[in-house]
């Protein structure tokens, strides 16, 4: 009789076989220190554009790694590809909702990504250089604001709010000028241990 997964992982595996994946081509492992699923599908199992969508689905709300670094950044990529639609869609009802919409800075009125970010930290209330970190000639960092004393600033997180919908609400893909966005944590994420 062949191994059966653990019954909590049971319902992602099943998924992935349907997405038309080889059993023996990934592994499913849930972490109860950080209460979530890990999926590591590995360099050899062959896996086409056309399954993304349905990989994604049988993956949600685990974390996904591929082995296969061409395969991770096409599915990136396609991730990214949904999720900007929906992510705008909702930042721009939250403005809309605030009554904010008909204000917001669009980069397309400001002769550069500089005089860009000022504005929408002025949307947001907060000092030009505050939140919005250039780094690089076209690389941007979101960082808390600090007090006199370098503590995160009360309201912090409500203004870094404010400043991710406002960019996330644009009409343009703001990732061609630099505006990626990402979470670290406390550590450098590794890759999972084999």
């Amino acid at each position: 009789m062949p191994d059966l997964p653990p019954a909590e992982n049971y319902q992602i595996v099943e998924a992935l076989v349907e997405c038309g994946l080889d059993r023996g081509g990934f592994s499913v492992t849930h972490d109860d220190t950080v209460e979530d699923d890990f999926v590591r599908i590995g360099a050899s199992t062959v896996v086409v554009p056309e399954q993304f969508a349905c990989i994604r689905k049988a993956t949600s709300g685990s974390v996904l790694w591929f082995d296969n670094n061409t395969t991770g950044e096409g599915y990136g990529a396609y991730v990214a590809s949904r999720v900007r639609p929906e992510a705008s869609a909702a930042a721009r009802q939250e403005l809309a909702r605030q009554g904010r919409l008909a204000a917001l800075p669009e980069l397309s009125r400001y002769a550069s990504t500089f005089d860009f970010a000022q504005a929408v930290e002025g949307f947001c209330g907060v000092r030009p250089g505050q939140v919005l970190v250039r780094q690089g000639e076209d690389e941007w960092e979101i960082r808390p604001p600090r007090d006199a004393k370098g503590r995160v600033a009360n309201g912090a997180f409500k203004k870094i709010g404010c400043v991710f919908n406002a960019l996330m609400a644009q009409p343009e893909d703001l990732s061609r000028h630099g505006f990626n966005f990402g979470f670290i944590g406390n550590e450098a994420v590794s890759p999972p241990a084999d």
